[in-house]
């Protein structure tokens, strides 16, 4: 498997590191995606951890599973840090399990791929990358 995020990468995930990156805003960044080596199937989030409010329903939650054709589901309701990390830690373990836990719909339009979603990402650091060092010419 492996742990995509806007500020972290990791070919290798721990339960550890997604324990850590749930709760740590600034190192995990807008989301994070755990991946199958196929390339097709994962687990995302989406949105802040707030430690002055740890139960809030925080988080969106999606996953996909393996095959071209299978739909990107959403969780119907929010989650909290704790619920993102079990579904993320449960399906870097390979239990399927929790997502008995959560009731589930469709995303309208099967949503993009991670890989395009992946490549996007990476555009965009390289392009906030380069602003930067423009910035720091000035």
């Amino acid at each position: 498997m492996k742990l995509n995020c806007a500020e972290f990468y990791s070919k290798e995930p721990t339960e550890e590191m997604i324990v850590d990156l749930v709760r740590n805003n600034a190192k995990r960044g807008e989301f994070m995606i755990l991946e199958a080596d196929d390339g097709e199937a994962f687990v995302q989030i989406a949105g802040e951890y707030d430690a002055a409010n740890p139960e809030a329903r925080a988080f969106t939650l999606e996953y996909r599973e393996a095959g071209k054709d299978a739909p990107l589901q959403h969780a119907v309701n929010d989650v909290t840090a704790a619920e993102a990390t079990d579904a993320l830690v449960s399906e870097l373990r390979g239990d399927p399990a929790w997502r008995t836990r959560h009731q589930w719909e469709p995303v309208k339009g099967g949503g993009m791929s991670v890989g395009t979603l992946i490549a996007i990402v990476v555009a965009l650091a390289a392009v906030a990358g380069i602003c930067k060092f423009v910035l720091k010419l000035f």
